[in-house]
């Protein structure tokens, strides 16, 4: 049986411990149809690093 994978687009299981504010707007345009999101941090209890191609963000 397939599994369906279910994600927020909020990403709420990011940074409990911060404050954030959530917009979404659903898009339909010739090359692009569906719904962006942006996230805005405005309160972190500390920095969080990640690993990229780039190295340490």
């Amino acid at each position: 049986m397939l599994e369906v994978k279910r994600k927020n687009l909020d990403r709420r299981e990011w940074y409990d411990d911060s404050q954030r504010t959530f917009e979404c707007k659903y898009i339909k345009e010739e090359s692009f149809e569906g719904g962006a999101g942006l996230i805005t941090f405005t309160g972190l209890a500390e920095p969080e690093m990640v690993d990229s191609p780039k190295g340490k963000l």
